[in-house]
Formats: C-alpha cells, structure tokens, sequence
C-alpha cells in the first residue's frame, strides 16, 4: 500500500520557511500588515500581508533568489507557507511590487514599528539596554526621480567603500538581545548625526521618563554632538557612546591616563573565550561639557595595541622609504649657491615632516667641469672654466622606537562618554560592547541581494523593501535569541563541523532548512503531507525553536477571496 502511495510523489524543503511563518506568527504578522495596509479584500486573492511574508521569507532563505521569486516557489510547497489556495504564479514580480506600494502607502516606518512592538509583548523582550547604529546599502541604477519625492537614492558616505555606487541608508535601534524595537530607511546622503536627532525624537514619544531613567542607549560617536548631549541629559536619557576626537576632552582625558599613576588603571581582563583575545584596562575621569559634568573612562585595548603596532610599523616603513626617495632627488640636483642648496633641503624636510625617523642633512660644495666636446677644438676655441656648485645630502638616521611606542600606546585606547553614575565602569564597557549585536545585524542584512528590477524600479518600493530586511533581520533576531534561551548550561549544538553553546541564527537556519514534506496525492482523495523522518540535529532544533510537527502539516492563514 505505502509503495503505491509513494508513486509519484513529491517532497519539498520547507524547514526555513516554516520557521519565519511560526515566529511571525505568533506576532500576528500578516494579520497585522493586513489591518494597516489598503487592500480590497474582495479584489485580492492573495493578501499584501501574505504577499510581503513571501518577500520576507525569501530574504532569509535566499537573497539572491529573490531575483525569480516564482521559480523559486515553484520548488516550495506554498501552501503550507503562505496558506490555503495560494499558488507560485500568484507571487510574480508586479504582484510584489503592489504590495511594496501598499507598505509604503501606510507608512512603511510605522507599520515596521507596529510589528517591533508586538513582537516585544509576544516574545516578552526585556530593554535594559539599547544599541542604535546605522549602514548603508548601495544599489545600482539611476533614480533620477524627484529628489523630494521621498527616499533620495543618491551618493553620500558609503559605508561599503564603494562611493562610485548611489545608496540608501538603514538605521536600527535593538535590545540588548538583538531585537529591533526600530528601524528607519532613510536618504543616502543623510548624515549620522541628524539620523541620532530624530531617533531622539522618536524615543522622547516612545520611552517615559521613567523608563528613560532605567534603560541605557548605547550607540556610536555619530550620536554625541554638542546638542545631543543637552538633549539627552535634559530630557533624562542615560546614555554611552565614544566621545569623537573633535571633543578636547578626548585628548585630555586619553594624556592623563597614560601619564597619570599607573595604579589608577583597573584591570578587567579578558572578557571572550578562546586563545589570543584581547585583554582590557580602564581608568575613570570626568570633564565638563557645555556646563554639565560627564563621565569619561578610557579604555585601553591589547588588540586594538596589536593592531596599531602593525599599523605604525607600515607608517614608518612608508616613511622611510620616502625620505631616500627624496634624498636620492636631491642628489641629482645642484645649485649656483648654498643659500639655494639650503633652501630646497629645508623645502623637502618640511614637506616629508618626519614623525618615526631621524634625518641627516648637509649642503657641500664641489667643482663642476664642464663636459668637454669631442674632437679637436677649434682654432682660437678656450675651454670652459670650472665652476664651483652647491649639492644638498639628506641622509636616513635612526628610527625613533620611543616614538613609535609612545604613539602606539596613545591609539591603543579610546574613550566612552556617559551620564549614568551608577553603573561601574566596567559594566558600562561591557554594554558599550554590546554595539557588535547591531552590527552583526547589518552584515547579515547585507549580504549579496539579486532582486528584480521591478522591486527597484522606483525610490518607494526601493524604501518599502528596506523595510522588509528590517522585517526579515527581525525573524533572524527572534531565532537566535529563542535557540540561545532555550539551550541548556553545558549543551553545545554541533554545527558546521563544530560545537558551540551559542550558535548564530544562520547556522541554525542552515540545520533546519533541509526539513522535507512529502506530498501524496491518492486519487479521489485531499492531499496528504508527510514530514519525512527528521535528522537528530533538526529535531533537537524544533524542540529549541518550540516548533512542533505539526507546523510542518497544517495549513495556515485562509483566504477570504
């Protein structure tokens, strides 16, 4: 009976999408986007927010499949993700773009935001902290459109090192766990500064001030200006940050630690796992800064030593190389007289201006012969008098090594700004360290994305798609927190020819993903799914994930159409 019922049948890799649709789902995503979206029910067999769950699940499957979005549902069994009567066809290209219009019609930060907060009541994330960072994500293409339109995808610093691309920029704000509680997409020419002011702004709504007294924003030297240092200590926010070289209490607080005592500086160690990690110091100050006082405490880095050691080694390497390049110029040269021999040595070492090498230099005087012609001289010809000319020597000396210590000792530290006088310095080093969690984030989202040019073909779903990385990051986020929380002291999970007690979202994505159903259609009657025997490593995941085999089978979301 199973042989005749396995004839002809059919099985589809389903595990990824099975994960998104359950962690949305218990946000009520499409259900969400659906109540915030303008849609005709009665017009739509697919809803925008089925729709949009499609896009979200295909970015964290596969972003460079996005470019054939119908083929790659072809290969998926659709309805068991999307729902009931939904079909390949139905999730082609201008279908999608409709629903990116759609999103960006009902203000794509808003509904991005309304989802961020019911994931935070549905997943019970706490807040002590916040990190807020920003990227940049290039793209390729014209959008000569209306600058003022909406999005201006234009030229601007690129944090891709790629300045010959136009961009947009992302800016997030997460917990201390990695979930976004925010997110903005915003103009590629926008500056940093002014994208911490209006997450200021949105904050001052969002948080009370009670709250503000208990939560610490965490976020890089782009949020500490003049301005936003009144505004956060007025308006009670407790915040750390890196206090950018612009600020003179920077160098002044970085001189008295590394001339002051020795015994001021508190040792903490190394703070990661593993052979070679970096080891930390910190030693506490203070400064006033537009009338207020602010705690400063420098922090003095191994790897950050090492790696400035290296980079001070190159610089005088260059350096050297330089001052005999030009020292070999100058003895090709001569002058008529000292004063001149003199002044282009001067001319040269005021240029060169070298930091890490001692240099000798000297004018001497030598007599110059004319060259003289072949042949027999002509009658009544004199030669030519010898002539006294000036040649200028510029000569390496030693290497300064007391300079180059001191000057990898004076980088080898940076310095936090913070108004919280409760915590100590460590911790508040340790939550300032916390700012890798949004930056893991934005390497995740930015990866390779192949997308059809319909997506991309205007600045608002250009936008509205930024919205769904946010969305997509915001699945990647809630996974690697619930496998992490769930994993017991002491389990390591084996992954990637490895073990580890905690593994990214990727890598567990990457285990489940190769989760089967099997389709058996016997005539005259429903279809049946079968999920085939999972492997221990997928099983120990839905456990960790709390996913249960029946998510694998049943179908979700009924159309109303």
């Amino acid at each position: 009976m199973l042989d005749r019922l396995l004839v002809g049948a059919d099985s589809y890799e389903v595990g990824i999408g099975v994960v998104v649709r359950e962690f949305l789902g218990r946000m009520q995503f499409v259900e969400t986007l659906n109540e915030l979206l303008p849609w005709d029910e009665k017009q739509c067999a697919v809803s925008p927010g089925q729709r949009l769950l499609a896009l979200v699940m295909a970015f964290v499957e596969d972003r460079r499949a996005l470019f054939r979005i119908p083929e790659v549902y072809a290969r998926r069994d659709v309805e068991l993700l999307l729902g009931e009567g939904v079909q390949p066809e139905q999730l082609n290209d201008k279908a999608l773009a409709r629903a990116l219009d759609k999103l960006h019609a009902a203000d794509a930060k808003r509904v991005y935001s309304t989802i961020c907060l019911r994931a935070v009541e549905a997943y019970g994330v706490t807040m002590q902290r916040l990190h807020a960072d920003t990227t940049s994500v290039s793209v390729y293409g014209a959008y000569d459109g209306e600058p003022h339109s909406g999005l201006e995808i234009t030229y601007g610093f690129s944090k891709d090192h790629r300045p010959d691309l136009k961009q947009f920029k992302l800016g997030a704000t997460v917990t201390e766990d990695g979930i976004p509680i925010a997110g903005d997409v915003f103009n590629g020419n926008e500056a940093d500064q002014m994208w911490n002011q209006k997450l200021l702004d949105w904050l001052d709504g969002w948080l009370s001030r009670e709250k503000r007294g208990e939560t610490l924003l965490c976020a890089d030297s782009a949020l500490v200006t003049t301005d936003n240092l009144e505004r956060l200590s007025s308006d009670g926010f407790l915040f750390v940050s890196r206090l950018p070289h612009s600020f003179a209490w920077a160098d002044i607080a970085r001189a008295e630690a590394l001339h002051g005592p020795e015994d001021l500086w508190q040792d903490v160690g190394q703070l990661a796992p593993g052979k070679n990690k970096a080891r930390y110091r910190l030693r506490e100050t203070s400064g006033d800064i537009g009338g207020r006082t602010y705690r400063l405490i420098v922090v003095h880095s191994s790897s950050l030593s090492d790696r400035k050691g290296h980079s001070l080694l190159h610089q005088a390497e260059k350096e050297q190389e330089a001052i005999e390049r030009t020292g070999r110029k100058l003895e090709r040269q001569t002058w008529s007289c000292r004063e001149d021999a003199e002044a282009a040595l001067g001319e040269a070492i005021s240029e060169l201006d070298p930091r890490f090498w001692d240099t000798r230099q000297r004018v001497e005087a030598e007599v110059w012969e004319p060259p003289r012609r072949r042949g027999r001289p002509a009658k009544g010809e004199t030669r030519p008098e010898s002539t006294i000319v000036y040649r200028a020597h510029l000569e390496l000396g030693q290497r300064r090594d007391d300079e180059l210590r001191d000057a990898q000792r004076w980088h080898s530290t940076f310095i936090l700004i913070t108004n919280d006088w409760k915590r100590t310095p460590k911790e508040l080093f340790m939550a300032y360290r916390g700012q890798a969690t949004v930056e893991g984030a934005f390497r995740w989202l930015k990866g390779p994305v192949r997308t059809s040019p319909v997506f991309l073909k205007k600045p608002e779903r250009v936008e509205a798609f930024g919205y769904v990385m946010l969305m997509a990051y915001l699945v990647y986020a809630l996974v690697q927190r619930a496998v992490r929380s769930a994993l017991p002291p002491g389990e390591k999970l084996e992954v990637e020819g490895r073990k580890t007690d905690r593994p990214t979202a990727q890598v567990v994505l990457d285990v489940i993903a190769h989760a089967k159903v099997l389709h058996v259609q016997v005539p005259g009657e429903r279809l049946r799914r079968i999920l085939l025997a999972p492997s221990p490593k997928i099983r120990r995941i839905m456990e960790l994930l709390e996913i249960p085999a029946d998510a694998f089978l049943t179908l979700p979301y009924h159309n109303s159409a």
